[in-house]
């Protein structure tokens, strides 16, 4: 964990100022999964954020192989997007 947010830990804001940086991580690094091992592209699905997913899918060097990765439920994105009809 960053310093900056390891030292912050009782402070007020702590919990947000973690959130913060979480999210940042998640949103620089697609693979990275929580802990139901869901990746960017399963949370987009999951939180009906179309918008996020066609982001993600569109980018320059976007690997096709992310959207066969399972989660914990052995889900995929594509799978996702099925199952909740979008």
């Amino acid at each position: 964990m960053d310093a900056t947010i390891a030292n912050t830990r009782g402070q007020p804001n702590y919990k947000r100022r973690l959130q913060d940086y979480l999210e940042s991580i998640l949103a620089s690094d697609p693979t990275f999964e929580d802990h139901e091992s869901n990746n960017e592209l399963h949370l987009a699905i999951i939180r009906d954020d179309m918008e996020k997913f066609s982001k993600l899918v569109e980018e320059e060097g976007f690997e096709k192989s992310l959207l066969n990765l399972r989660n914990s439920d052995g889900k995929s994105p594509l799978f996702l997007t099925i199952e909740h009809s979008r």
